[in-house]
């Protein structure tokens, strides 16, 4: 007897699974070397590096979005799909899955590291900014000059 009651696109077969997993994987691999060129980047103060870094991470972003929503549905359903699995293959999809999750894992730490790193480079340059605008004060104060204060640009000066 045929389930009238279950939607047709929820069954996927071992090749699509296999398919999804593989590509999802490629997927996070590239992301893995676009994080390692990006941390370069970041170490090495290469804002256009970082930029074209940024732009191709967004590329991967969109292909792993795009395998979102048959991922969400094999994640639904991962109990049936792992059961009807062959235990070979069975074993095959829990190293994927396990690859995978190391992956995002690993992409997040990095990435949360880097984002410290760009923070704390702002607060220096921020600090270094102000120590300049200060000696800047007080040196135009010394030679008994005014200067504006921070924030007023020419533009302002005019108007």
């Amino acid at each position: 007897m045929i389930n009238t009651h279950e939607k047709p696109e929820s069954k996927l077969g071992r090749d699509a699974l296999f398919s999804l997993f593989r590509n999802q994987a490629s997927a996070l691999r590239r992301m893995k070397q676009l994080v390692l060129q990006q941390r370069q980047a970041v170490t090495q103060d290469n804002p256009e590096d970082l930029l074209n870094l940024l732009k191709q991470r967004q590329v991967v972003v969109d292909a792993l979005v795009g395998m979102g929503g048959e991922i969400k549905r094999v994640r639904g359903q991962w109990d049936r799909h792992r059961d009807s699995l062959a235990p070979d293959d069975r074993a095959e999809a829990s190293q994927f899955i396990l690859e995978m999750t190391k992956s995002f894992e690993e992409i997040m730490e990095s990435d949360a590291q880097d984002v410290r790193s760009l923070v704390a480079k702002k607060q220096l340059i921020g600090s270094a900014l102000q120590a300049t605008h200060t000696t800047a004060h007080v040196v135009s104060a010394y030679a008994g000059q005014v200067l504006p204060s921070r924030g007023v640009s020419k533009l302002d000066e005019a108007s």
